[in-house]
């Protein structure tokens, strides 16, 4: 038997462990339709071959993601518009009614006071003087942050000091009257409220009056930055009050201004303390008056407070000024006033805390 040569067998395995063959199409044989290629050569094709692969992963995913990411940053811009698109809350919350009676007291001091070029004097005893009031306010909302509130109010008892434009000195007369506001408010940031009034003043005997009234105000809700929400604001008043039947050639008709401004701050939801000053002038033809007074007004809601939950708001304060009393050709003498008061108000329709009736529904 012939001996078999295995050496083409051996070479050729061996060959197979350092080369790779790579069968190329017949169309694209350039070197007779097999390629050698060593170790390195294999490694090469692995690494483009990986390579190839990880692109051809990255540009099916690279969309995906990208326009993931689009949706997502579309879905937060939209949610921003939105947020920035809420609507702003209405002027008032919903309708609601409040009826209020108070009572009023106020102590002057005695004038005395002389002519500059003669021996005249004028003294004015110090008096007294006590009011009970009542009033009906409807507040309703008309449009976003346009609102209205309409008013009927009466008082008995002591009205303006001695200047009541009725009759000097008598200042014991009835009032009964109207008015009416309009008011824009965001609930969050303030209001701004203009009005006017009309009211009938009356005595024992002929003597009337009807007084005509103008207002505005102007309110800042600062927010709770720890110490507690606060409402600034700051009211005007103009008032000419008209007499009628009144004997002789004497006038008097009366104007008179007010000025207010306030700092109401919440201890809780259902306790407001307002500390404020009060400037008033009232000018008959002959005589005036100018009051400069500070005042402490507290508002307690007891709804939350009491046994049975009622609709209550308990009011009450007190103030104390000097008033400048002027008539010609006496000097003007300053006397010492106070006052104090106090009242219940009953609401109806309205929020469950101080902060929120004051705030969102009055």
């Amino acid at each position: 038997m012939l001996p078999v040569d295995n050496s083409f067998m051996e070479n050729a395995e061996t060959a197979s462990k350092l080369n790779c063959a790579i069968e190329w199409p017949r169309a694209f044989q350039p070197f007779g339709g097999r390629l050698a290629v060593g170790v390195r050569g294999r490694q090469v094709i692995r690494s483009v071959g990986i390579a190839v692969g990880l692109g051809f992963v990255l540009a099916l995913t690279l969309p995906v993601t990208a326009s993931a990411e689009s949706i997502r940053a579309r879905t937060l811009r939209l949610e921003e518009e939105k947020a920035q698109h809420v609507p702003a809350e209405p002027a008032v919350a919903a309708p609601n009614i409040r009826f209020g009676i108070h009572y009023d007291f106020l102590r002057q001091d005695k004038t005395d006071t002389f002519a500059a070029l003669t021996t005249s004097s004028l003294t004015i005893p110090e008096h007294e003087g006590h009011s009970t009031s009542a009033e009906i306010v409807g507040t309703v909302p008309i449009v976003g942050p346009l609102g209205a509130r309409a008013m009927i109010r009466g008082a008995i008892g002591h009205q303006q000091r001695s200047l009541d434009g009725l009759e000097r000195g008598n200042n014991e007369i009835s009032k009964l009257g109207v008015g009416a506001q309009l008011f824009l408010r965001d609930p969050k940031v303030g209001s701004i409220t203009v009005g006017g009034g009309w009211d009938r003043l009356s005595r024992d005997g002929p003597i009337d009056a009807e007084e005509f009234k103008g207002d505005a105000a102007f309110s800042i809700f600062y927010p709770d930055l720890g110490m507690g929400p606060v409402d600034w604001t700051l009211s005007f008043e103009f008032a000419h009050r008209q007499v009628s039947d009144v004997p002789g050639t004497a006038d008097v008709d009366a104007d008179r201004y007010v000025v207010t401004g306030q700092a109401g701050w919440y201890a809780s939801d259902d306790v407001q303390i307002a500390l404020g000053a009060r400037w008033e002038r009232a000018e008959e033809e002959f005589s005036s008056a100018e009051d400069t007074e500070g005042f402490v007004q507290v508002r307690w809601w007891l709804a939350r407070s009491l046994p049975v939950e009622l609709p209550i708001e308990l009011t009450f304060g007190g103030s104390v000024g000097v008033s400048e009393y002027k008539l010609s050709p006496f000097r003007a003498d300053n006397r010492m006033v106070y006052g104090a008061n106090v009242g219940l108000v009953f609401r109806f329709g309205s929020g469950e805390t101080l902060l929120d009736a004051v705030r969102r529904f009055d």
